[in-house]
């Protein structure tokens, strides 16, 4: 089973239950409401957060171990932690690529440190605009 069906499927499951008026929990509910593997389900949650973009407004969310459909203020909420860990492991290497440039001096040390440190600004800057975002809604 393709990535992209295993995705349709949760999308598909997710608004069923919905409609029921019940929560999926968890990846073993998800296995329960598609007919799926764990692996099947995986590669379908893999496929909804890597190219979200492709499934229109069917936006999957995962909040308080529940997955569901459109709930596009839970998935504001996951991508604000999730650019905040990023921005930290960013700032990491920023001040790794910094201190390996000093010691070295090496002029490629230097670049890559400039660029680290480019990037950090970019994720402060995401961050900032998500968190602002999120307090206009």
């Amino acid at each position: 089973m393709t990535k992209d069906i295993c995705a349709q499927k949760i999308i598909t499951a997710c608004h069923h239950a919905q409609r029921a008026g019940t929560d999926i929990r968890g990846v073993h509910g998800l296995m329960t409401w598609t007919g799926m593997t764990h692996a099947q389900v995986w590669r379908g949650l893999d496929a909804l957060r890597d190219a979200a973009t492709k499934y229109g407004t069917d936006l999957v969310s995962y909040s308080d171990h529940v997955y569901r459909v459109g709930d596009t203020d839970a998935c504001v909420e996951w991508l604000v932690t999730r650019m905040k860990s990023v921005a930290t492991s960013i700032r990491r290497i920023e001040e790794m690529s910094t201190a390996v440039a000093n010691a070295t001096g090496n002029p490629y040390d230097r670049t890559a440190s400039r660029q680290a440190v480019r990037v950090v600004a970019d994720a402060d800057q995401l961050v900032s605009e998500l968190l602002l975002a999120q307090a206009n809604r």
